[in-house]
């Protein structure tokens, strides 16, 4: 599915990546598909070890793709 993507996600993914992002932190591309799944309500499918432990500091609702299969 795809999604359209405004000024709203970017801005809210920049501020993420400039709150959380760093070196083994949120990755510049991830804050982009949290601050889209957060735009639209959705939760997000991931393996990623710091967006599985840092999702209610994220406010996003996440799905550890390894205990999903």
């Amino acid at each position: 599915m795809a999604l359209p993507m405004g000024a709203e996600i970017a801005e809210e993914a920049m501020a993420m990546y400039i709150r959380y992002g760093g070196r083994r932190k949120l990755s510049y591309f991830d804050s982009f598909h949290i601050a889209t799944a957060k735009r639209y309500d959705l939760s997000l499918l991931t393996s990623d070890k710091y967006i599985l432990e840092s999702a209610a500091l994220l406010g996003v609702s996440v799905v550890d793709l390894y205990l999903w299969r």
